[in-house]
């Protein structure tokens, strides 16, 4: 099976600090995540790889990194389209753990987890309460 790369460059020289509000932070690092993606095509699985910049600021002296959140949660290896489509096989079409986690990989190519899944089900039941 092939794999398709997408390089993303979010690195910055410069950044705002979260924290404190303070501008220009400069960038100490550069450091690379790799996140699972769902898959275009049925032979391909998908993969993201974020270069992105650590800051440190000099006012509250925190270190922090460049928001990614638009692509994954914190500390996640899989993307947010990939999550939503794990909780909509269980939540909306009715399916087991194991049966999503299967689906998963044949369909989008991207193995996550049953217990991976039941945790974000979790959170998404706790937030929506029916």
């Amino acid at each position: 099976m092939n794999v398709e790369k997408s390089d993303i460059d979010l690195s910055k020289k410069l950044c705002d600090c979260p924290a404190c509000g303070h501008q220009d932070c400069k960038k100490t690092h550069t450091k690379v995540r790799k996140l699972h993606d769902k898959s275009p095509s049925a032979d391909v699985r998908r993969l993201l790889v974020l270069k992105y910049s650590q800051h440190f600021c000099p006012t509250c002296r925190c270190h922090f990194s460049v928001d990614m959140s638009k692509f994954a949660p914190v500390k996640s290896r899989f993307t947010t389209k990939v999550k939503r489509a794990a909780i909509d096989l269980v939540m909306k079409k009715s399916m087991t753990l194991q049966r999503a986690s299967e689906t998963m990989t044949a369909k989008h190519h991207v193995n996550v987890p049953p217990t991976t899944i039941h945790k974000w089900v979790k959170v998404a039941r706790d937030a929506n309460p029916a």
